[in-house]
């Protein structure tokens, strides 16, 4: 009869791990699929940012073209009244002004990423990923009935140790 006790134990006991380890392997499937959203959402902003840059330089060669056509229009103008013609003398007044806007070229912004630097979440994941259970072992002998005062101070004094530990973690990982 205790034999057929023990075993039953021995059966709930396993069946109960086997339950705790369905529930961490959902919980982290869970943490796997937040983490690739992150990613995809993190690539979907960069590429955000590729696309703004690329539009700035696809921007900046069009100006550039368009100061091109400008100079070459001012080129012809300069060329056209510099020609001498029988009436006129060999070279007409020429406004002065036409040639500024040449002086300087544009100021052309230039492009360029930052290095990826990925986060110390490994680290945060093992101290944060969840709060394992506690192995209770119960000493109260079977002739004394329902007494777990034993059980329970070992139960209260594990747990205030993983409290203590969970919040010493959390304090110190607020700079991550």
């Amino acid at each position: 009869m205790l034999l057929k006790t023990e075993n039953e134990k021995q059966s709930d006991f396993s069946k109960q791990a086997q339950e705790i380890e369905k529930e961490i392997k959902a919980h982290t499937r869970q943490l796997v699929r937040i983490v690739k959203q992150v990613g995809k959402n993190a690539i979907e902003d960069f590429q955000a940012k590729l696309h703004k840059g690329l539009q700035g330089i696809a921007d900046s060669e069009v100006e550039i073209q368009k100061q091109f056509e400008k100079l070459k229009q001012t080129k012809d103008l300069l060329s056209g009244k510099m020609e001498t013609k029988p009436t006129l003398s060999s070279f007409e007044p020429v406004n002065e002004r036409l040639l500024d806007e040449f002086e300087r070229l544009p100021v052309l912004p230039k492009y360029h990423f930052s290095k990826f630097q990925p986060g110390k979440i490994e680290r945060m994941i093992e101290k944060k990923f969840g709060k394992l259970p506690i192995l209770k072992i119960d000493t109260a002998k079977p002739n004394e009935g329902d007494s777990d005062s034993d059980s329970q101070e070992e139960e209260v004094e594990e747990e205030e140790s993983a409290s203590e530990e969970y919040e010493s973690d959390t304090t110190s990982d607020e700079s991550i």
